[in-house]
């Protein structure tokens, strides 16, 4: 444990990630969750993919079919770590099954394959069971768009990059509404000033 927090502390990313299972499941340390994600978001922030796939793992327990997990998931599957690719898979077709989006259906199997491909199996033969219950009027048409993204690349879904592009510029946003807002009471203050400030006194010709 020690060995770990000596290099977290120097910003060894596997270390931080190290840790943050440690005090997920409790091994040489009481479970403690909220560890754990501090520990997970630290790496997940330098671009280790298991990091982003733990955090994701945790805000999915917290909140079902939650957004953030899935964009975090999708980071991760982007990198090739096949688990998120999988847990990307599950939550793109948990989605479909509220939206009945064509393109939701598409990202499931995509990912879910993508997965297989690189040797993880969805549990209880999931990929097998989606492809034999395709509805029949869509089948043909996913099934040439999932290969077709197999050959070419990963699926990009607007909602989603919509959403990835809300959480990066959030905070620039904030910060420049700030800014502003100091801006104009700035400029008040002066205004306030000048209109208070006397005259100066001039010569009669």
């Amino acid at each position: 444990m020690e060995w770990f927090e000596k290099a977290a502390a120097k910003g060894a990313v596997k270390a931080e990630y190290d840790l943050g299972i440690l005090y997920y499941y409790g091994i040489g340390v009481s479970e403690d969750r909220d560890q754990a994600g501090t520990w997970f978001r630290t790496a997940a922030d330098a671009g280790y993919a298991p990091a982003m796939l733990m955090s994701g793992v945790l805000l999915e327990d917290e909140t079902p079919d939650n957004n953030e997990a899935r964009l975090l998931w999708e980071k991760a599957a982007r990198l090739q770590d096949p688990w998120a690719e999988s847990l990307l898979g599950s939550a793109y077709l948990s989605r479909f099954s509220r939206t009945e989006d064509t393109d939701d259906i598409v990202a499931a199997l995509y990912w879910m394959e993508s997965a297989h491909r690189h040797g993880v199996e969805p549990v209880g033969g999931l990929l097998q069971h989606v492809w034999a219950n395709l509805a029949p009027d869509i089948q043909e048409e996913v099934t040439e768009s999932v290969f077709k993204h197999l050959e070419e690349g990963p699926p990009d879904i607007a909602g989603d990059e919509q959403a990835a592009t809300d959480e990066e510029t959030g905070k620039d946003s904030n910060a420049a509404g700030m800014a502003q807002a100091e801006k104009t009471e700035d400029s008040t203050r002066a205004a306030g000033a000048a209109e208070t400030e006397p005259p100066d006194d001039k010569e009669e010709k």
